[in-house]
Protein backbone atom coordinates (compact mmCIF):
# COMPACT_ATOMS: atom_id res chain seq x y z
CA UNK A 1 0.00 0.00 0.00
CA UNK A 2 1.44 3.29 -0.38
CA UNK A 3 0.78 5.44 2.32
CA UNK A 4 -0.77 9.19 2.41
CA UNK A 5 -2.85 8.77 -0.71
CA UNK A 6 -5.37 11.43 -1.14
CA UNK A 7 -8.93 11.50 -3.64
CA UNK A 8 -12.11 12.69 -3.42
CA UNK A 9 -13.39 8.85 -4.10
CA UNK A 10 -11.44 7.54 -0.75
CA UNK A 11 -13.57 6.38 2.33
CA UNK A 12 -12.67 7.69 5.51
CA UNK A 13 -11.24 5.70 8.02
CA UNK A 14 -14.06 5.32 9.88
CA UNK A 15 -17.95 6.79 10.55
CA UNK A 16 -19.35 7.75 13.80
CA UNK A 17 -21.72 6.25 15.54
CA UNK A 18 -24.98 7.08 16.48
CA UNK A 19 -25.82 8.80 13.15
CA UNK A 20 -28.70 7.95 11.10
CA UNK A 21 -28.21 6.01 8.08
CA UNK A 22 -28.27 9.04 5.35
CA UNK A 23 -25.62 10.24 7.74
CA UNK A 24 -23.99 7.64 7.85
CA UNK A 25 -23.83 7.14 4.16
CA UNK A 26 -22.77 11.20 3.70
CA UNK A 27 -20.03 10.58 6.16
CA UNK A 28 -18.44 7.92 3.61
CA UNK A 29 -18.01 10.87 1.30
CA UNK A 30 -18.80 8.61 -1.62
CA UNK A 31 -21.44 8.67 -4.33
CA UNK A 32 -24.40 6.29 -2.57
CA UNK A 33 -27.71 5.28 -2.99
CA UNK A 34 -30.21 3.58 -0.30
CA UNK A 35 -30.88 -0.56 -0.71
CA UNK A 36 -32.95 -3.01 1.44
CA UNK A 37 -30.98 -5.67 3.66
CA UNK A 38 -31.69 -8.06 0.50
CA UNK A 39 -28.96 -5.65 -1.70
CA UNK A 40 -31.94 -4.55 -3.60
CA UNK A 41 -31.97 -0.75 -4.53
CA UNK A 42 -35.47 0.94 -2.80
CA UNK A 43 -34.59 3.66 -5.67
CA UNK A 44 -35.45 3.95 -9.12
CA UNK A 45 -32.49 3.64 -11.41
CA UNK A 46 -30.61 1.96 -8.91
CA UNK A 47 -27.12 2.70 -8.55
CA UNK A 48 -27.06 5.33 -11.33
CA UNK A 49 -29.31 7.20 -8.96
CA UNK A 50 -26.33 7.38 -7.12
CA UNK A 51 -24.93 10.70 -5.76
CA UNK A 52 -23.00 12.78 -3.44
CA UNK A 53 -24.79 15.83 -2.11
CA UNK A 54 -26.05 15.65 1.56
CA UNK A 55 -29.66 16.95 0.90
CA UNK A 56 -30.01 14.51 -1.92
CA UNK A 57 -29.04 11.49 0.43
CA UNK A 58 -31.32 12.36 3.35
CA UNK A 59 -34.35 13.00 1.05
CA UNK A 60 -33.85 9.05 -0.74
CA UNK A 61 -32.42 7.39 2.39
CA UNK A 62 -35.85 8.64 3.82
CA UNK A 63 -37.34 5.91 1.23
CA UNK A 64 -39.06 3.16 2.69
CA UNK A 65 -37.39 -0.16 2.78
CA UNK A 66 -33.90 2.00 3.09
CA UNK A 67 -31.55 -0.27 5.16
CA UNK A 68 -28.41 -0.68 3.41
CA UNK A 69 -26.21 1.60 1.86
CA UNK A 70 -25.47 0.84 -1.72
CA UNK A 71 -22.00 2.39 -3.44
CA UNK A 72 -21.62 2.14 -6.95
CA UNK A 73 -18.12 0.46 -8.76
CA UNK A 74 -15.91 1.75 -11.43
CA UNK A 75 -14.59 5.02 -12.46
CA UNK A 76 -17.61 6.67 -10.56
CA UNK A 77 -16.99 5.74 -7.05
CA UNK A 78 -12.87 5.66 -8.12
CA UNK A 79 -13.15 2.12 -6.31
CA UNK A 80 -12.54 -1.71 -7.99
CA UNK A 81 -14.08 -4.69 -5.14
CA UNK A 82 -12.89 -8.12 -5.32
CA UNK A 83 -15.53 -9.62 -4.29
CA UNK A 84 -14.57 -13.01 -2.23
CA UNK A 85 -17.64 -15.27 -2.00
CA UNK A 86 -17.80 -18.14 0.53
CA UNK A 87 -21.74 -18.60 0.39
CA UNK A 88 -23.28 -22.29 -0.88
CA UNK A 89 -19.92 -23.38 -0.67
CA UNK A 90 -18.27 -21.07 -2.86
CA UNK A 91 -14.62 -21.20 -3.09
CA UNK A 92 -13.37 -18.08 -2.84
CA UNK A 93 -11.38 -18.27 0.11
CA UNK A 94 -8.74 -20.54 -1.40
CA UNK A 95 -8.34 -17.97 -4.35
CA UNK A 96 -7.52 -15.44 -1.06
CA UNK A 97 -5.14 -17.81 0.78
CA UNK A 98 -3.67 -18.64 -2.56
CA UNK A 99 -2.53 -15.31 -3.73
CA UNK A 100 -3.11 -13.55 -0.08
CA UNK A 101 1.12 -12.88 0.00
CA UNK A 102 0.82 -11.11 -3.72
CA UNK A 103 -1.98 -8.84 -3.29
CA UNK A 104 -1.02 -5.45 -0.95
CA UNK A 105 -2.48 -3.96 1.83
CA UNK A 106 -5.52 -2.47 0.88
CA UNK A 107 -9.31 -2.02 2.86
CA UNK A 108 -10.93 -5.01 3.21
CA UNK A 109 -14.95 -5.28 4.55
CA UNK A 110 -16.49 -8.24 5.83
CA UNK A 111 -19.89 -9.33 4.29
CA UNK A 112 -23.29 -10.48 5.49
CA UNK A 113 -22.12 -13.64 4.39
CA UNK A 114 -18.72 -14.33 5.44
CA UNK A 115 -16.86 -13.33 2.44
CA UNK A 116 -15.00 -10.53 2.15
CA UNK A 117 -14.58 -7.63 -0.60
CA UNK A 118 -10.99 -5.89 -0.99
CA UNK A 119 -11.15 -2.04 -2.09
CA UNK A 120 -8.90 -0.79 -5.20
CA UNK A 121 -8.44 2.44 -6.53
CA UNK A 122 -9.35 2.33 -10.27
CA UNK A 123 -6.50 1.91 -12.04
CA UNK A 124 -6.45 5.05 -14.46
CA UNK A 125 -7.39 4.86 -18.16
CA UNK A 126 -7.97 1.27 -17.67
CA UNK A 127 -12.17 0.07 -17.84
CA UNK A 128 -12.61 -2.76 -15.40
CA UNK A 129 -16.24 -4.15 -15.78
CA UNK A 130 -18.52 -6.23 -12.76
CA UNK A 131 -17.52 -9.88 -13.95
CA UNK A 132 -18.50 -13.37 -11.73
CA UNK A 133 -16.17 -16.13 -11.62
CA UNK A 134 -13.61 -14.09 -13.87
CA UNK A 135 -11.07 -14.26 -11.61
CA UNK A 136 -11.80 -17.64 -10.54
CA UNK A 137 -14.51 -20.09 -9.01
CA UNK A 138 -16.42 -17.77 -6.01
CA UNK A 139 -14.44 -14.37 -6.71
CA UNK A 140 -16.40 -11.83 -8.14
CA UNK A 141 -15.14 -8.24 -9.74
CA UNK A 142 -17.28 -5.00 -9.04
CA UNK A 143 -16.26 -2.73 -11.80
CA UNK A 144 -17.99 -0.98 -14.33
CA UNK A 145 -22.27 -1.73 -14.06
CA UNK A 146 -22.03 -2.74 -10.51
CA UNK A 147 -21.98 -1.77 -6.80
CA UNK A 148 -21.55 -2.84 -3.14
CA UNK A 149 -23.20 -2.87 -0.30
CA UNK A 150 -21.12 -0.41 2.94
CA UNK A 151 -20.46 -0.59 6.32
CA UNK A 152 -22.17 0.66 8.38
CA UNK A 153 -25.33 -1.33 7.04
CA UNK A 154 -26.36 -3.73 9.17
CA UNK A 155 -23.72 -7.35 8.92
CA UNK A 156 -20.93 -5.74 7.12
CA UNK A 157 -17.95 -4.63 8.81
CA UNK A 158 -14.68 -2.58 8.36
CA UNK A 159 -12.04 -5.54 8.53
CA UNK A 160 -8.87 -3.49 7.21
CA UNK A 161 -9.03 -0.02 7.60
CA UNK A 162 -6.50 0.63 5.27
CA UNK A 163 -6.60 3.03 2.47
CA UNK A 164 -7.66 1.25 -0.93
CA UNK A 165 -4.35 0.40 -2.90
CA UNK A 166 -3.13 0.53 -6.17
CA UNK A 167 -4.50 -2.65 -7.82
CA UNK A 168 -1.39 -5.16 -9.04
CA UNK A 169 -0.81 -5.27 -12.99
CA UNK A 170 -1.68 -9.08 -12.21
CA UNK A 171 -5.00 -8.68 -10.54
CA UNK A 172 -5.54 -5.88 -13.57
CA UNK A 173 -4.43 -8.30 -16.35
CA UNK A 174 -6.98 -11.26 -14.10
CA UNK A 175 -10.26 -8.86 -13.87
CA UNK A 176 -9.78 -7.65 -17.88
CA UNK A 177 -9.71 -11.55 -19.16
CA UNK A 178 -12.91 -12.39 -21.23
CA UNK A 179 -13.15 -15.36 -19.45
CA UNK A 180 -11.94 -17.58 -16.82
CA UNK A 181 -8.73 -19.53 -17.46
CA UNK A 182 -9.40 -23.43 -18.62
CA UNK A 183 -8.50 -25.99 -16.03
CA UNK A 184 -5.20 -27.41 -17.51
CA UNK A 185 -5.75 -30.93 -19.41
CA UNK A 186 -4.69 -34.02 -17.83
CA UNK A 187 -2.36 -35.69 -19.92
CA UNK A 188 -3.52 -37.65 -22.20
CA UNK A 189 -3.32 -41.80 -22.17
CA UNK A 190 -3.42 -44.01 -25.05
CA UNK A 191 -7.10 -45.76 -25.36
CA UNK A 192 -8.10 -49.43 -25.95
CA UNK A 193 -10.94 -50.00 -28.72
CA UNK A 194 -11.36 -46.35 -29.02
CA UNK A 195 -14.01 -44.79 -31.47
CA UNK A 196 -15.07 -41.60 -32.56
CA UNK A 197 -16.94 -41.12 -28.69
CA UNK A 198 -13.38 -40.69 -27.36
CA UNK A 199 -13.44 -43.99 -25.63
CA UNK A 200 -13.89 -47.52 -25.77
CA UNK A 201 -17.13 -48.63 -26.66
CA UNK A 202 -17.10 -50.67 -23.18
CA UNK A 203 -16.32 -46.89 -21.51
CA UNK A 204 -18.62 -45.34 -23.31
CA UNK A 205 -21.32 -47.69 -22.14
CA UNK A 206 -20.44 -47.58 -18.83
CA UNK A 207 -19.88 -43.41 -19.08
CA UNK A 208 -23.81 -43.37 -20.21
CA UNK A 209 -25.15 -46.01 -17.85
CA UNK A 210 -23.42 -43.56 -14.95
CA UNK A 211 -24.91 -39.89 -16.60
CA UNK A 212 -28.29 -42.20 -16.34
CA UNK A 213 -27.57 -43.00 -12.54
CA UNK A 214 -26.84 -39.48 -11.48
CA UNK A 215 -30.15 -37.96 -13.29
CA UNK A 216 -32.36 -40.70 -11.73
CA UNK A 217 -31.11 -41.05 -8.37
CA UNK A 218 -33.76 -40.65 -5.45
CA UNK A 219 -33.66 -37.64 -2.75
CA UNK A 220 -31.14 -38.97 -0.12
CA UNK A 221 -29.12 -41.03 -2.52
CA UNK A 222 -27.80 -38.27 -4.70
CA UNK A 223 -24.08 -37.86 -3.31
CA UNK A 224 -23.73 -41.12 -3.18
CA UNK A 225 -24.73 -41.70 -6.49
CA UNK A 226 -22.34 -38.61 -7.78
CA UNK A 227 -19.31 -39.95 -5.76
CA UNK A 228 -19.91 -43.45 -7.17
CA UNK A 229 -20.07 -42.14 -10.65
CA UNK A 230 -16.82 -40.63 -10.59
CA UNK A 231 -14.98 -43.33 -8.99
CA UNK A 232 -16.03 -45.93 -11.80
CA UNK A 233 -15.20 -43.18 -14.47
CA UNK A 234 -11.93 -42.00 -13.02
CA UNK A 235 -10.84 -46.03 -12.85
CA UNK A 236 -11.85 -46.12 -16.87
CA UNK A 237 -9.90 -43.14 -17.79
CA UNK A 238 -7.23 -44.31 -15.70
CA UNK A 239 -6.93 -47.47 -17.35
CA UNK A 240 -7.56 -46.35 -20.84
CA UNK A 241 -10.75 -46.80 -21.42
CA UNK A 242 -12.22 -43.03 -22.14
CA UNK A 243 -10.55 -39.74 -22.49
CA UNK A 244 -10.39 -38.23 -19.44
CA UNK A 245 -11.80 -34.31 -20.48
CA UNK A 246 -14.75 -35.42 -22.05
CA UNK A 247 -15.49 -38.00 -19.22
CA UNK A 248 -14.78 -35.78 -16.83
CA UNK A 249 -16.92 -32.51 -18.08
CA UNK A 250 -19.95 -35.13 -19.18
CA UNK A 251 -20.46 -36.27 -15.32
CA UNK A 252 -20.13 -32.71 -14.41
CA UNK A 253 -23.25 -31.36 -16.55
CA UNK A 254 -24.87 -34.43 -15.44
CA UNK A 255 -24.57 -33.93 -11.65
CA UNK A 256 -25.15 -29.95 -12.49
CA UNK A 257 -28.71 -31.01 -12.84
CA UNK A 258 -28.95 -32.27 -9.82
CA UNK A 259 -32.05 -31.17 -7.57
CA UNK A 260 -31.78 -30.16 -4.05
CA UNK A 261 -33.80 -32.73 -2.11
CA UNK A 262 -37.21 -30.21 -0.73
CA UNK A 263 -36.70 -28.33 2.45
CA UNK A 264 -33.14 -28.78 2.22
CA UNK A 265 -30.39 -25.93 1.25
CA UNK A 266 -29.35 -26.03 -2.48
CA UNK A 267 -25.94 -27.47 -3.79
CA UNK A 268 -24.21 -24.65 -5.59
CA UNK A 269 -22.47 -25.45 -8.69
CA UNK A 270 -19.24 -25.54 -7.37
CA UNK A 271 -20.63 -27.73 -4.39
CA UNK A 272 -21.76 -30.78 -7.68
CA UNK A 273 -18.81 -30.09 -9.30
CA UNK A 274 -16.24 -30.47 -6.56
CA UNK A 275 -18.06 -33.73 -5.51
CA UNK A 276 -17.52 -35.38 -9.10
CA UNK A 277 -13.95 -34.38 -9.10
CA UNK A 278 -13.25 -35.63 -5.70
CA UNK A 279 -14.94 -39.26 -6.60
CA UNK A 280 -13.22 -38.96 -10.06
CA UNK A 281 -9.58 -38.27 -8.85
CA UNK A 282 -9.91 -41.28 -6.32
CA UNK A 283 -11.16 -43.58 -9.27
CA UNK A 284 -8.06 -42.42 -11.03
CA UNK A 285 -5.76 -44.36 -8.16
CA UNK A 286 -7.54 -47.33 -9.12
CA UNK A 287 -7.16 -47.91 -12.87
CA UNK A 288 -9.57 -50.62 -14.14
CA UNK A 289 -9.99 -51.68 -17.98
CA UNK A 290 -12.67 -53.86 -19.74
CA UNK A 291 -12.92 -57.37 -18.76
CA UNK A 292 -10.97 -59.96 -20.96
CA UNK A 293 -13.47 -60.79 -23.61
CA UNK A 294 -13.44 -64.47 -22.11
CA UNK A 295 -14.75 -62.78 -18.79
CA UNK A 296 -17.70 -61.39 -20.75
CA UNK A 297 -21.47 -61.95 -19.86
CA UNK A 298 -22.62 -65.33 -22.18
CA UNK A 299 -21.85 -64.24 -26.02
CA UNK A 300 -23.58 -67.38 -27.16
CA UNK A 301 -26.64 -66.58 -30.29
CA UNK A 302 -28.82 -68.35 -28.31
CA UNK A 303 -28.78 -66.47 -24.92
CA UNK A 304 -31.16 -64.13 -24.01
CA UNK A 305 -29.00 -61.63 -22.65
CA UNK A 306 -31.42 -58.47 -22.31
CA UNK A 307 -30.21 -54.92 -23.71
CA UNK A 308 -29.60 -52.48 -21.38
CA UNK A 309 -31.08 -49.03 -22.66
CA UNK A 310 -28.75 -46.56 -23.52
CA UNK A 311 -29.14 -42.19 -23.75
CA UNK A 312 -30.05 -41.55 -27.53
CA UNK A 313 -27.49 -38.53 -27.56
CA UNK A 314 -23.91 -38.47 -26.35
CA UNK A 315 -23.50 -36.07 -22.95
CA UNK A 316 -23.11 -32.70 -23.65
CA UNK A 317 -20.19 -30.39 -23.05
CA UNK A 318 -20.68 -27.31 -20.80
CA UNK A 319 -22.14 -24.32 -22.73
CA UNK A 320 -19.83 -21.52 -23.91
CA UNK A 321 -19.83 -18.41 -21.79
CA UNK A 322 -22.84 -16.05 -23.18
CA UNK A 323 -21.24 -13.66 -25.08
CA UNK A 324 -21.87 -10.49 -22.96
CA UNK A 325 -19.72 -8.13 -25.32
CA UNK A 326 -21.49 -8.49 -28.39
CA UNK A 327 -24.90 -6.59 -26.50
CA UNK A 328 -23.06 -3.72 -27.19
CA UNK A 329 -24.78 -0.60 -25.36
CA UNK A 330 -27.16 -2.95 -23.89
CA UNK A 331 -24.40 -4.69 -22.16
CA UNK A 332 -24.65 -2.06 -18.75
CA UNK A 333 -28.44 -3.02 -18.58
CA UNK A 334 -28.11 -6.97 -19.12
CA UNK A 335 -25.00 -6.65 -16.29
CA UNK A 336 -27.47 -4.25 -13.71
CA UNK A 337 -29.74 -6.81 -14.25
CA UNK A 338 -27.65 -9.66 -13.43
CA UNK A 339 -26.52 -7.91 -10.51
CA UNK A 340 -30.18 -7.22 -9.17
CA UNK A 341 -31.63 -10.84 -9.39
CA UNK A 342 -27.99 -12.59 -9.92
CA UNK A 343 -29.46 -14.71 -12.77
CA UNK A 344 -27.85 -16.17 -15.54
CA UNK A 345 -26.40 -13.18 -17.50
CA UNK A 346 -27.55 -15.18 -20.70
CA UNK A 347 -31.09 -14.70 -19.68
CA UNK A 348 -30.63 -11.52 -18.92
CA UNK A 349 -29.42 -10.46 -21.87
CA UNK A 350 -31.87 -12.33 -23.78
CA UNK A 351 -34.65 -10.43 -21.37
CA UNK A 352 -32.64 -7.21 -22.73
CA UNK A 353 -32.63 -7.79 -26.26
CA UNK A 354 -36.09 -8.29 -26.37
CA UNK A 355 -37.44 -5.38 -24.28
CA UNK A 356 -35.39 -3.62 -26.76
CA UNK A 357 -36.79 -5.07 -29.43
CA UNK A 358 -40.26 -4.01 -28.28
CA UNK A 359 -39.14 -0.80 -27.90
CA UNK A 360 -37.73 -0.08 -31.50
CA UNK A 361 -39.90 -2.09 -34.09
CA UNK A 362 -42.46 0.81 -34.22
CA UNK A 363 -39.65 3.09 -35.36
CA UNK A 364 -37.26 0.84 -37.44
CA UNK A 365 -38.29 -1.82 -40.23
CA UNK A 366 -35.21 -4.70 -41.14
CA UNK A 367 -33.78 -4.01 -44.72
CA UNK A 368 -33.03 -7.51 -45.92
CA UNK A 369 -29.81 -8.24 -47.67
CA UNK A 370 -31.48 -9.07 -50.98
CA UNK A 371 -33.57 -5.76 -51.48
CA UNK A 372 -36.66 -5.05 -49.79
CA UNK A 373 -38.36 -4.41 -46.21
CA UNK A 374 -39.59 -6.48 -43.47
CA UNK A 375 -41.06 -5.71 -39.69
CA UNK A 376 -39.08 -6.25 -36.98
CA UNK A 377 -39.96 -9.04 -35.47
CA UNK A 378 -37.77 -11.30 -33.01
CA UNK A 379 -38.23 -13.85 -30.96
CA UNK A 380 -36.07 -14.78 -28.27
CA UNK A 381 -36.54 -18.22 -25.99
CA UNK A 382 -34.50 -18.49 -22.40
CA UNK A 383 -34.36 -22.28 -21.19
CA UNK A 384 -34.05 -22.42 -17.45
CA UNK A 385 -35.61 -24.41 -14.64
CA UNK A 386 -38.41 -23.67 -12.74
CA UNK A 387 -37.02 -20.52 -9.64
CA UNK A 388 -34.00 -19.22 -11.97
CA UNK A 389 -36.02 -16.31 -12.07
CA UNK A 390 -36.86 -16.03 -15.32
CA UNK A 391 -40.48 -13.87 -15.04
CA UNK A 392 -38.18 -11.66 -12.96
CA UNK A 393 -35.80 -10.91 -15.20
CA UNK A 394 -38.63 -9.96 -17.66
CA UNK A 395 -39.99 -7.47 -14.77
CA UNK A 396 -36.76 -5.84 -14.52
CA UNK A 397 -36.44 -5.33 -18.27
CA UNK A 398 -39.76 -4.07 -19.30
CA UNK A 399 -39.55 -1.76 -15.81
CA UNK A 400 -39.54 1.46 -19.12
CA UNK A 401 -42.90 -0.19 -20.42
CA UNK A 402 -44.83 -1.08 -17.35
CA UNK A 403 -43.89 2.68 -16.82
CA UNK A 404 -45.42 3.69 -20.29
CA UNK A 405 -48.46 1.75 -20.76
CA UNK A 406 -49.00 3.21 -16.84
CA UNK A 407 -49.39 7.01 -18.53
CA UNK A 408 -51.21 5.64 -21.17
CA UNK A 409 -53.94 4.40 -19.22
CA UNK A 410 -54.32 7.54 -17.53
CA UNK A 411 -54.71 9.29 -21.25
CA UNK A 412 -56.70 6.53 -21.93
CA UNK A 413 -59.70 7.23 -19.78
CA UNK A 414 -60.08 10.86 -21.23
CA UNK A 415 -59.28 9.54 -24.86
CA UNK A 416 -62.47 6.83 -24.53
CA UNK A 417 -64.80 9.64 -22.95
CA UNK A 418 -63.78 12.13 -25.80
CA UNK A 419 -64.47 8.70 -28.31
CA UNK A 420 -68.13 8.40 -26.97
CA UNK A 421 -69.09 12.20 -26.99
CA UNK A 422 -67.49 12.08 -30.62
CA UNK A 423 -69.42 9.12 -31.60
CA UNK A 424 -72.65 10.37 -30.57
CA UNK A 425 -72.43 13.65 -32.18
CA UNK A 426 -71.23 11.62 -35.41
CA UNK A 427 -74.14 9.67 -35.35
CA UNK A 428 -76.83 12.66 -35.01
CA UNK A 429 -75.04 14.08 -37.79
CA UNK A 430 -75.98 10.87 -40.12
CA UNK A 431 -79.47 10.81 -38.39
CA UNK A 432 -80.41 14.48 -39.79
CA UNK A 433 -78.30 13.56 -43.53
CA UNK A 434 -80.71 11.23 -43.34
CA UNK A 435 -83.90 12.94 -42.50
CA UNK A 436 -83.60 16.12 -44.14
CA UNK A 437 -83.16 15.20 -47.69
CA UNK A 438 -86.08 14.33 -49.91
CA UNK A 439 -87.74 10.96 -49.64
CA UNK A 440 -85.90 8.53 -52.32
CA UNK A 441 -83.66 11.12 -53.27
CA UNK A 442 -80.51 8.78 -52.62
CA UNK A 443 -77.53 10.99 -54.50
CA UNK A 444 -78.68 13.67 -52.07
CA UNK A 445 -78.45 11.80 -49.20
CA UNK A 446 -75.07 9.90 -50.24
CA UNK A 447 -73.77 13.11 -50.88
CA UNK A 448 -74.80 14.80 -47.94
CA UNK A 449 -73.74 11.33 -45.68
CA UNK A 450 -70.33 11.64 -47.41
CA UNK A 451 -70.17 15.05 -45.56
CA UNK A 452 -70.98 13.67 -42.33
CA UNK A 453 -67.87 11.35 -42.62
CA UNK A 454 -66.67 8.03 -41.45
CA UNK A 455 -67.36 6.60 -38.37
CA UNK A 456 -64.61 7.94 -35.51
CA UNK A 457 -62.28 5.29 -34.62
CA UNK A 458 -62.00 4.19 -30.90
CA UNK A 459 -58.38 5.05 -29.39
CA UNK A 460 -56.06 2.11 -29.23
CA UNK A 461 -55.73 0.05 -25.39
CA UNK A 462 -52.76 1.38 -23.75
CA UNK A 463 -51.44 -2.10 -23.58
CA UNK A 464 -48.06 -2.63 -25.60
CA UNK A 465 -48.08 -6.42 -24.09
CA UNK A 466 -50.30 -9.12 -24.68
CA UNK A 467 -52.11 -10.28 -21.58
CA UNK A 468 -52.85 -13.58 -23.43
CA UNK A 469 -50.55 -14.89 -25.77
CA UNK A 470 -53.24 -17.28 -27.74
CA UNK A 471 -53.47 -16.88 -31.33
CA UNK A 472 -56.83 -16.08 -30.62
CA UNK A 473 -55.85 -13.46 -27.97
CA UNK A 474 -52.58 -12.07 -30.14
CA UNK A 475 -55.33 -11.21 -33.28
CA UNK A 476 -57.80 -9.53 -31.01
CA UNK A 477 -54.75 -7.18 -29.19
CA UNK A 478 -53.40 -6.46 -32.60
CA UNK A 479 -57.21 -5.16 -33.46
CA UNK A 480 -57.70 -2.99 -31.23
CA UNK A 481 -54.41 -1.60 -29.90
CA UNK A 482 -51.39 -0.30 -32.03
CA UNK A 483 -49.90 -2.49 -35.24
CA UNK A 484 -47.30 -4.09 -32.85
CA UNK A 485 -47.09 -5.99 -29.46
CA UNK A 486 -44.54 -7.74 -27.09
CA UNK A 487 -45.24 -11.43 -25.82
CA UNK A 488 -43.75 -12.27 -22.75
CA UNK A 489 -44.60 -15.74 -20.89
CA UNK A 490 -42.90 -18.21 -19.12
CA UNK A 491 -44.49 -21.02 -20.62
CA UNK A 492 -43.16 -22.76 -22.94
Amino acid sequence: MSAGIESDHHPRPSVPLGLSLAEQAIELGLPCFPCGLDRTPVIDGGFKAATCDPDTIRTIFNRPGAEAIGVPTGQVSGLIVIDVDVKRGARGMEWFDQNRDTLPPTRMHRTQTGGLHLIFQQPPGVEIRTSASRIASGVDVRGKGGYVIYPPTPGYAVEDNAEPAVMPAWLIKACQRSEAPPIPPAPQRETSNTDPGHGSRYGMRALADEIAAIRQAPYGRQEHTINAAGLKIGGLVAGGELEEGPALAALIVAARDVPSAPGERAWSQEELEAKVRRGFGDGQRQPRQAPPREQLPDQRKDAAVPREKRPLFRPLPPPPEFPAAALGPLRDAAEAIQMQTQAPIAMCGNSVLAAATLAVQAQRDIELPGGGRKPLTAIYVSVAESGERKTTVDKVALASVYRMEEAWRGEHDAARQHHANDHEAWKAARDTAKNTRPKGDRAATREALNKVGPEPKAPPHPMLLVADPTPEGLILHLREGRPWAGVFTAEG
